[in-house]
C-alpha cells in the first residue's frame, strides 16, 4: 500500500482513492477519484497531480455552463486569468464597486456582464482556446437566472477531467 507524509502531523499515512470537498478555490467543488492521504490524526490531504489542469477544467465548465454565473464563479474566473480587480474592471468597462458587488453576490451580474466575463476569460486563457469557436453558442445558451437557493455543487472527476454540476 502506498504511503505519503501527512501535512499536519508529519507521520506516514496510507493513500486511497475517494472524493474530496475542495473548498480552497472559493467554489463548491468535489474532486472524484482522487488519491487521498488519510492520516490517523484526522487530516485528509488530496494529491492533485496537475493543479493547472484542474483549474482549466473548472474554468472551462464555468464559462460553458448554461446558467448565470455566481459571484464566486466571477471571482474564480478573474483570478484564473491572473487579473487584479482593477485590471479586470478596466477590461470589461465597469467600476470596481460593481465588480465587488458581483463577486460578493450583492448585485446580479446581468446579461451583458455575463457575456463580457465569459468572453474575457476565453480570450485571456490560452488553455481555453478550444472554447473560442463555441463562444457564440455558449453565450446564446445562457438561461435566465435560476430561482434563489443553494448554488449547485461542481464535481470534477480528476481521472478524466469531466465536470458536472449537481
Amino acid at each position: 500500500m502506498r504511503k505519503e507524509t501527512c501535512s499536519v502531523c508529519g507521520e506516514s499515512a496510507p493513500v486511497s482513492k475517494g472524493k474530496f470537498r475542495f473548498n480552497q478555490i472559493g467554489l463548491p467543488v468535489v474532486l472524484l477519484g482522487i488519491d487521498l492521504v488519510r492520516c490517523d490524526c484526522g487530516n485528509t490531504d488530496p494529491i492533485i497531480e496537475n493543479v493547472q489542469d484542474l483549474m482549466d477544467a473548472i474554468a472551462r465548465a464555468i464559462v460553458s455552463k448554461q446558467t448565470p454565473l455566481t459571484g464566486h464563479e466571477v471571482r474564480f474566473l478573474r483570478k484564473y486569468v491572473g487579473k487584479s480587480g482593477k485590471d479586470f474592471c478596466v477590461g470589461i468597462g465597469i467600476e470596481p464597486e460593481t465588480l465587488s458587488r458581483w463577486e460578493n453576490s450583492q448585485t446580479p451580474i446581468g446579461t451583458t456582464g455575463e457575456r463580457l466575463v465569459r468572453v474575457l476569460t476565453m480570450t485571456l486563457s490560452p488553455s481555453l482556446k478550444e472554447e473560442r469557436p463555441r463562444a457564440w453558442q455558449i453565450l446564446s445558451d445562457i438561461h435566465e437566472r435560476p430561482a434563489r437557493g443553494k448554488a449547485p455543487q461542481m464535481e470534477v472527476d480528476v481521472r478524466t477531467g469531466n465536470v458536472q454540476y449537481v
